[in-house]
């Protein structure tokens, strides 16, 4: 007789909101009538790896904000009149960082991976 394999489901370990997690995008949407940029998020690093996000954005972008700070984080250069074609973004790995991380986490900044930590 096979021995009986269970698994057990864990609970996602909670997120410091003042740790920078890389991540890579997985996803992007653009829904203009609703104003909304979709970006779909998954942990890269150990202890979270695999675990995924859905982050709504604003549109329009505005050279500041945190839709242009996740533009900027993902290499593009955000300025008045620039145009950005947000699917280059796929598959980039940036940095992000969390708050309300207890059940629902929001995003609170964005950054590029090659940007060192500022005290």
């Amino acid at each position: 007789m096979a021995r009986r394999i269970t698994l057990i489901v864990e609970d996602n370990a909670p997120l410091k909101s003042d740790a920078w997690y890389s991540v890579r995008v997985t996803g992007i949407e653009v829904l203009k009538r609703e104003g909304k940029l979709i970006v779909g998020l998954q942990h890269i690093e150990g202890g979270h790896e695999g675990r995924c996000h859905r982050v709504e954005l604003r549109l329009p972008v505005r050279p500041y904000g945190l839709t242009a700070e996740f533009l900027r984080a993902c290499g593009f250069p955000v300025a008045v009149r620039t145009e950005i074609r947000p699917e280059d973004a796929r598959e980039r790995i940036i940095s992000v960082r969390f708050e309300g991380t207890a059940g629902s986490p929001s995003v609170r900044g964005f950054r590029n991976v090659t940007e060192e930590e500022s005290p």
